[in-house]
C-alpha cells in the first residue's frame, strides 16, 4: 500500500514538472501579446493617418487668439498583432477596447479644452485599426488681421506626438478620405465663410531641450463676410468724412456756420468709433479699418483747418483769395480724401 501511495506520489511529481515550462511559455506568450505594448515594440514607428471632418465651427474669437470647431477625428494605423488567420477571419470589424488596446500616443498642441463625445475603436481582419471620435475642441491661434475687415484667416489644429514617445509614431503624408467639413452654410457663422481645410506634414525643428518632432497640420481657411463692417461702419463713415466738405460752398464770412460743421462731425466720428470699439478687434498694429478712421479724422481737421484760413484771408481784405480757396478745396478734398483711401486698399 505504501509503495503504491508512494509511486502515485512520483508520478503526480513529474506531471507537475513537465507542466511548468507549458506554464510558463504560456505566460510569456501572452506578456508577448500584450496588446498595450507598441505594436513593434518601439523598434520603428507606426505610420498613423489623420482625418478631420468639421461639422460646426462655433466661433472665431479675434480678441482671445481662440476658435471652437466640432467634428469627427479619425485616426488609423496598422497592428500586426492584430491580424486573423484565414481560418478565422470572417470580414466583420472587431470592436476593440481602448483601455486595453495600444493607441497612438498624440495630442493638439495648440489644445485649450476637449469634450469628447461618443468614440469607437474597430479592427479589421488584415490588422487595420480605425478610430473615430465626435469631438468639441477650443483652440489657439494666432490672427492676421493687418486687412481687417476683408481678411482671410486660417485656424490651426496642430497634432504633435506625445513629446516621450516622439518616436513611435510618424503621420501619413495624405489625410484620410473622412476629412473635410458640411455642406456649404451648415458648419459656418454669420460672420465666416469656410473656404476649404487643408493638411501637411510639418517637421518642427529641435530647439534648446525639445527634440525634433513631426506635426501634422490641419488648417481651416475662413473668409470674413464684410456685410457687417460694410454697411455699419464703413458706409456711414464715409458719410460722415464727406458732410464738413459742404462748407466750401458756404459764405466765407459765415466763420460760425462754416466752422460749426466741421466740429460737430470730428464729435459725431469719436462718438461713432466709441460706438464700435466693442465690435473691432485690439491689435497693437494699423488695421485697414483703423487707417480708415484715421484718415476720415485727418481730412476733417484739414477742412477745420481750410475755413480758418479762409477766415483770416478774408479778415485781411483778402476775400478773393479766400474764395479761391474754397473753390479749389471743393474738389481737392473729395479726389485727395478717395486717392488717400484707394492707395489703403492697395497697401493692405
Amino acid at each position: 500500500m505504501r509503495r503504491t501511495l508512494l509511486f502515485l506520489v512520483l508520478i503526480a511529481l513529474a506531471f507537475a514538472a513537465l507542466d511548468a515550462p507549458a506554464a510558463r511559455r504560456q505566460k510569456n506568450t501572452a506578456s508577448a501579446m500584450d496588446l498595450r505594448s507598441h505594436p513593434y515594440g518601439g523598434k520603428q514607428p507606426v505610420e498613423v493617418a489623420l482625418g478631420l471632418y468639421i461639422t460646426n465651427l462655433a466661433f472665431v474669437e479675434e480678441t482671445r487668439e481662440q476658435f471652437q470647431v466640432e467634428g469627427y477625428l479619425t485616426m488609423q494605423w496598422h497592428d500586426p498583432r492584430l491580424a486573423l488567420t484565414a481560418s478565422r477571419a470572417n470580414g466583420a470589424p472587431r470592436t476593440l477596447n481602448a483601455e486595453e488596446t495600444w493607441t497612438p500616443p498624440i495630442e493638439a498642441a495648440n489644445l485649450i479644452s476637449h469634450r469628447r463625445g461618443l468614440f469607437v475603436l474597430q479592427a479589421n481582419d488584415n490588422g487595420d485599426v480605425k478610430y473615430v471620435e465626435r469631438a468639441d475642441v477650443t483652440l489657439s491661434t494666432s490672427y492676421s488681421l493687418r486687412d481687417f475687415p476683408f481678411d482671410t484667416q486660417l485656424l490651426d489644429i496642430r497634432i504633435e506626438p506625445f513629446l516621450p514617445s516622439v518616436s513611435e509614431v510618424r503621420f501619413a503624408s495624405e489625410p484620410l478620405s473622412w476629412t473635410g467639413n458640411d455642406a456649404k452654410g451648415e458648419a459656418e457663422l454669420a460672420a465666416w465663410d469656410i473656404r476649404g481645410l487643408r493638411y501637411s506634414i510639418v517637421d518642427i525643428q529641435p530647439k534648446g531641450a525639445m527634440p525634433s518632432r513631426p506635426q501634422a497640420l490641419f488648417q481651416v481657411e475662413v473668409k470674413r463676410r464684410t456685410g457687417f463692417y460694410l454697411f455699419k461702419i464703413i458706409l456711414p463713415m464715409l458719410l460722415l468724412a464727406a458732410i464738413p466738405w459742404t462748407v466750401f460752398w458756404f459764405d466765407v464770412k459765415d466763420f460760425a456756420g462754416e466752422m460749426g460743421v466741421p466740429l460737430s462731425i470730428v464729435l459725431s466720428m469719436v462718438a461713432f468709433q466709441l460706438a464700435m470699439s466693442r465690435d473691432l478687434p485690439r491689435v497693437a498694429y494699423v488695421t485697414f479699418l483703423d487707417a480708415l478712421f484715421f484718415t476720415s479724422f485727418v481730412f476733417a481737421f484739414l477742412c477745420i483747418a481750410e475755413v480758418a484760413i479762409a477766415y483770416i484771408l478774408q479778415s485781411h481784405n483778402r476775400l478773393p483769395q479766400a474764395v479761391k480757396l474754397h473753390r479749389i478745396a471743393r474738389w481737392a478734398f473729395p479726389l485727395t480724401y478717395f486717392s488717400v483711401l484707394g492707395l489703403l486698399v492697395v497697401i493692405y
